[in-house]
C-alpha cells in the first residue's frame, strides 16, 4: 500500500442520510473538489458550509473511555506491485484489517498528551468543525500508522532516528490533505475531510536516505555550531563577536509556533516554553505591543552581539501595516538603522526592489547596520547636538549606491527624526529646514537622491549609465505607494520629465495601496510640492521647493493646531492627515511642549499609533520625559 484515502460524513440537513465526502464532491477526473454537489438520496444541491459531520462513537483504549469524534471512512487505496501503481476501493478484507487494527491494543508507549494542556483551549489554531473530538496528541494519528511510529520509536535510543521519525511528521499524520499535494501545511493543526494515510515505512526510508547525506556533512565541518534557546537571551556569545546576521522571526499572528509543533514535541517529550514566544497570540494573551517588546528584545541581545558596522538582514512578510511597523519599530529601537527595504522573490531566489503594490505579497528584505562605534560613542557624549551632518553622512556611506528610495531626502529626515527620538536626544531641524540644509552641509544630490560626497555620486552616475544608458533613471522607481510620504516620493520620481495631469493620474491612481493615511488629491499634492509650466506639471527648482516646503509646512501645523484643539476639548479624532500630527508633533518636541504630544497621541486612533512608528516614538518618548 502506497497510501489509503480516508473521507469525512456529511450529514444532509434534508434527508439525513449520510454523505461520503469523497464519493459526493469529489472530482476524480480532474482531482477537485467541487464546490456545490448533490445528495445521493433527496438530489438536493449541497455545498459543504452547510454541512454537518456525522460523529462517530468508540472507546478509545489509550485514554481508557468512550469518545465522540468526526465521522471518517477509507475510500481509496493506492498501492503497488513492483514498479506498477494501482487504484482500488476497500474491499471487505481491507476494512477487515483496519478494523483489527482498531480493536487491538498498541503494546508501545504513544504519545498522549492532552492538546495544549487546556481542555477547551488548546490554542489559536484550534478550529470547532475540524477538530472535533481532537483533544489529545494521538487523536492526529490513524492507529495503523500511530502503531507503526510507536513500535520504531520504542526501539531506539539514537538520536538520529529520533530526528527522522520527528522530521516525517507533517506527512505521516492527518494534516496530510489528500488535494492538498505533498506534505500536511505548515504551522498549523488542520485536518481535511480528505486526508491521505501515507505509509510511514516509505516515508522514513525515503527521509533516512536524505539525513544520512545530511550527518556525514555536518561530521565534516567543525565550524558550525547549532543552538536551541530564545534569541531574549544571548549571553552565551561574546559581545560584539558576529560579522553578520540573518534572520527570520516570526510574522505577528501568521503561524502559531509552538502550537504547531505540538506534534513532534509529543513523542520528544519536551515542550517549547512559549513564555519568551515573540508572537500575537490571543490563548497566551499577547497582543501587538506584547510582540513589539519581545521582538525588540530579541534585537537588542542580536545588537550587542554585532561587530559595530555590520549589518543585520531580516526577512519578514506580514500585509498588516501594523505588524511591518512593530518589526521596524523593534529594529531601530534596539540601534540599528535601516538602510533598505527589497522584496525578495522565492521563485527566481533573487531580491527586487519594492516596486509594486502587489510587493506585500512577498517576503521583504529589511537590511540595516548597527553604527561605527566610535560615531554612537560621540553621539551619546554629545547628546546628538551639532552631529546631524555627520549623522546624514554616515548614513549615506552605508546605504548601497543605487536608486533607491532611502536616499530621497524625505526618507533621510525620517531616519534622523526617528533615530534622534527613540534615543532622547534635541531635534534642532523641522523637514523645510532639514532639506534646506542639505546642500547646506556640502552633500551631492543626483535625480533627488542624495549622497554623502562627490565620489558616491559619480559612482551612481555610472551604474545609471550602465543600467539605463542615456535614457536616464526609470520612473517607476518607487511605486509602493502606502501614506502621503511615499505619494510625494512617487510622483517626484515620475516627473523626471514634465507631464500633464491626466499623464499622472492614469499612473497614480493604480499605484496607491489601502492605507490607513488619509492621502491627500493628487491635485493637492502637485499644488503643494510641485509646478505648472506651460500645462505641464515638473519639479521645482531649489529655491521654488524651499519656498513650498514652507507654505505646506504651514498649512500642516494649522491642521495640526486644529488636531490639538479637538483633542484639548476631549473629543476622539478618527481621521488625521499623518503628515500634519508629525510636523506638529516634530514642533512640540523641539519646543519642548511633551504635554500637547500627549494630549493629542491620546485622542489619535489607537491603530494609527501602531501602524505609524514615527508618532508612536513621539508619545512614547514625550510620556517618559514628562515622568
Amino acid at each position: 500500500i502506497n497510501y489509503t484515502v480516508w473521507s469525512d460524513v456529511f450529514i444532509c440537513p434534508y434527508c439525513k442520510t449520510e454523505i461520503i465526502f469523497y464519493n459526493d464532491a469529489f472530482d476524480v477526473e480532474f482531482e477537485k473538489v467541487n464546490e456545490n454537489f448533490s445528495c445521493p438520496k433527496c438530489r438536493a444541491m449541497l455545498s459543504k458550509n452547510i454541512l454537518n459531520h456525522s460523529i462517530d462513537e468508540k472507546f478509545d483504549s489509550i485514554l481508557g473511555k468512550k469518545v465522540s469524534c468526526n465521522k471518517q471512512v477509507p475510500v481509496l487505496i493506492s498501492y503497488s506491485i513492483g514498479s506498477k501503481r494501482y487504484e482500488k476501493k476497500p474491499d471487505s478484507n481491507d476494512l477487515g484489517i483496519i478494523e483489527r487494527i482498531e480493536k487491538t491494543e498498541i503494546p508501545y508507549w504513544v504519545p498522549s498528551y492532552l492538546l495544549m494542556f487546556k481542555e477547551g483551549a488548546w490554542g489559536d489554531i484550534w478550529r470547532a468543525g475540524y477538530h472535533y473530538g481532537v483533544t489529545h496528541s494521538h487523536h492526529f494519528y490513524y492507529k495503523r500508522n500511530l502503531w507503526i511510529l510507536a513500535a520504531l520509536w520504542s526501539k531506539t535510543n539514537n538520536s538520529s532516528i529520533m530526528w527522522a521519525i520527528s522530521s516525517i511528521q507533517n506527512y505521516v499524520n492527518k494534516k496530510q490533505s489528500y488535494t492538498g499535494g505533498g506534505g500536511g501545511m505548515p504551522g498549523v493543526l488542520y485536518i481535511a475531510s480528505l486526508v491521505q494515510e501515507k505509509n510511514v515505512i516509505e516515508v522514513l526510508t525515503r527521509k533516512v536516505t536524505r539525513l544520512e547525506k545530511a550527518i556525514e556533512l555536518l561530521q565534516n565541518n567543525h565550524n558550525a555550531i547549532v543552538s536551541t534557546q530564545s534569541t531574549i537571551d544571548l549571553s552565551n556569545i561574546p559581545d560584539q563577536s558576529i560579522d553578520y546576521i540573518f534572520i527570520d522571526p516570526p510574522f505577528g499572528a501568521n503561524i502559531m509556533y509552538s502550537e504547531g509543533s505540538f506534534l513532534w514535541e509529543s513523542w520528544l517529550r519536551v515542550f517549547t516554553n512559549n513564555q519568551s514566544e515573540a508572537i500575537v497570540n490571543s490563548s497566551q494573551k499577547k497582543d501587538l505591543p506584547d510582540y513589539r517588546n519581545l521582538m525588540f528584545r530579541c534585537f537588542s541581545e542580536m545588537f550587542k552581539k554585532l561587530k559595530p558596522g555590520r549589518w543585520i538582514t531580516v526577512e519578514f512578510h506580514n500585509s498588516q501595516a501594523s505588524i511591518w511597523n512593530a518589526i521596524q519599530e523593534a529594529i531601530m529601537r534596539a540601534g540599528f538603522v535601516v538602510a533598505q527595504v527589497t522584496v525578495l522573490d522565492k521563485k527566481q531566489g533573487s531580491f527586487k526592489q519594492v516596486t509594486s503594490a502587489g510587493a506585500v505579497k512577498n517576503d521583504l528584505i529589511i537590511n540595516a547596520y548597527k553604527p561605527r562605534a566610535g560615531f554612537t560613542q560621540r553621539l551619546i557624549s554629545q547628546a546628538g547636538r551639532g552631529l546631524e551632518t555627520d549623522f546624514v553622512r554616515e548614513h549615506l556611506r552605508q546605504l548601497p549606491i543605487a536608486i533607491n528610495a532611502e536616499r530621497s531626502k524625505e526618507m533621510l529626515y525620517s531616519k534622523y527624526l526617528a533615530y534622534y527620538i527613540q534615543h532622547g536626544y534635541q531635534v534642532a531641524y523641522n523637514g523645510e529646514q532639514f532639506y534646506r540644509a542639505l546642500a547646506q552641509w556640502g552633500l551631492e544630490e543626483r535625480d533627488g537622491y542624495w549622497f554623502a560626497d562627490e565620489n558616491q555620486a559619480h559612482e551612481y552616475e555610472q551604474r545609471k549609465v550602465k543600467t539605463f544608458g542615456n535614457k536616464g533613471i526609470s520612473p517607476q522607481t518607487v511605486l509602493f505607494i502606502s501614506d502621503e510620504r511615499s505619494a510625494r516620493q512617487w510622483v517626484w520620481n515620475f516627473l523626471d520629465k514634465p507631464k500633464t495631469y491626466d499623464e499622472i493620474y492614469t499612473k497614480f491612481m493604480p499605484a496607491q495601496q489601502t492605507s490607513e493615511d488619509e492621502i491627500p488629491e493628487l491635485k493637492t499634492l502637485l499644488e503643494e510640492s510641485f509646478v505648472m509650466s506651460g500645462g505641464d506639471w515638473k519639479r521645482p527648482d531649489q529655491l521654488t521647493q524651499a519656498e513650498l516646503e514652507h507654505k505646506r509646512l504651514e498649512r500642516l501645523l494649522r491642521q495640526f493646531n486644529e488636531y490639538l484643539d479637538t483633542a484639548k476639548a476631549g473629543q476622539k479624532l478618527k481621521e488625521v492627515r499623518r503628515e500634519a500630527v508629525l510636523a506638529g508633533f516634530t514642533e512640540c518636541y523641539r519646543a519642548g511642549k511633551f504635554q500637547d504630544i500627549i494630549t493629542l497621541g491620546g485622542k489619535l486612533d489607537k491603530r494609527l499609533l501602531e501602524e505609524t512608528p514615527e508618532l508612536f516614538d513621539f508619545v512614547d518618548i514625550a510620556e517618559a520625559k514628562v515622568g
